[in-house]
């Protein structure tokens, strides 16, 4: 029996993204284990910030959503199958803040720009962040620039440095990873965001190695379960979507496009450095 290590920065991306392998993996009997990385509870009072407060209000969970937010993440991943899930004590990017209390990353384009020079979780030791030989570990491919995105991929990269080896694969952030408008329906940044097959691109040609594609076809049941926890984040449906319809109809649509490149109904894509 495999282990497998999920490394998500926030509840929801893993499941977002790797729903329908991890109900494989759990149908296996396969060891799995989900990390959720920027999950603890904001600083009270709130730093300063008119995103801050756009966003809580869409979220609509008060001054403390990550209260709500882990439980929906263990929520979505118990019904999945996985019980081993573990919190993170990093805030998300919006709430962190620089030496003179001033938020790091103040609107929707700088989320999605370059790590703040003096965002500390860069620089976090990760020397305990142990696993196994032959363990396949599960990161943010970073496609789309999300700077947590990007934090957490070279944090797992420097951490595989002198461990046991193991397989290093990288999944594709849906929404960001799909041609359609989902990552343009909540921002308001002044730039574009960039999407679809162009971002997974741009986030390739970041990686330190050659990577190869690794396309997982899902079964129409894999996908529905996936679907059903997806709607759990009931917090972050409005994120990208109007609703839970239009949701399920997205997810499909995308599991769909992935699976067409390799002649299945449903799939999901990875990408894992070349031997």
């Amino acid at each position: 029996m495999g282990y497998h290590l999920f490394l998500s920065p926030h509840p929801d991306d893993v499941v977002l993204s790797c729903g329908g392998l991890i109900v494989q993996l759990v149908a296996r009997g396969e060891s799995i284990e989900v990390w959720t990385l920027m999950a603890a509870d904001p600083p009270l009072p709130l730093p300063a910030s008119p995103l801050i407060d756009r966003i809580h209000r869409r979220w609509d969970r008060g001054n403390q959503p990550f209260v709500a937010r882990r439980r929906e993440d263990r929520d979505a991943l118990s019904g999945l199958g996985v019980g081993n899930i573990w919190f993170g004590d990093w805030v998300d990017c919006i709430y962190r803040v620089g030496a003179d209390g001033t938020v790091l990353y103040p609107s929707d384009d700088a989320i999605f720009g370059d790590v703040h020079l003096d965002d500390p979780l860069q620089h976090t030791d990760v020397s305990e962040w142990i696993w196994p030989a032959g363990a396949t570990i599960y990161m943010p491919l970073s496609a789309g620039n999300h700077v947590d995105h990007q934090i957490v991929r070279l944090l797992a990269l420097r951490a595989a440095i002198g461990q046991p080896p193991a397989e290093m694969w990288f999944y594709e952030e849906y929404p960001y990873s799909a041609e359609t408008d989902e990552v343009n329906f909540a921002h308001a940044g002044q730039k574009g965001r960039l999407s679809g097959a162009g971002a997974v691109q741009l986030a390739i040609q970041t990686l330190p190695a050659p990577v190869a594609a690794r396309t997982i076809p899902l079964a129409a049941e894999h996908l529905n379960a996936k679907i059903e926890a997806i709607a759990k984040y009931r917090s972050q449906i409005t994120t990208f979507w109007s609703g839970p319809s239009e949701m399920a109809t997205s997810v499909r649509s995308y599991a769909q496009s992935v699976g067409n490149a390799i002649e299945v109904a449903y799939a999901e894509r990875f990408w894992h450095f070349r031997e």
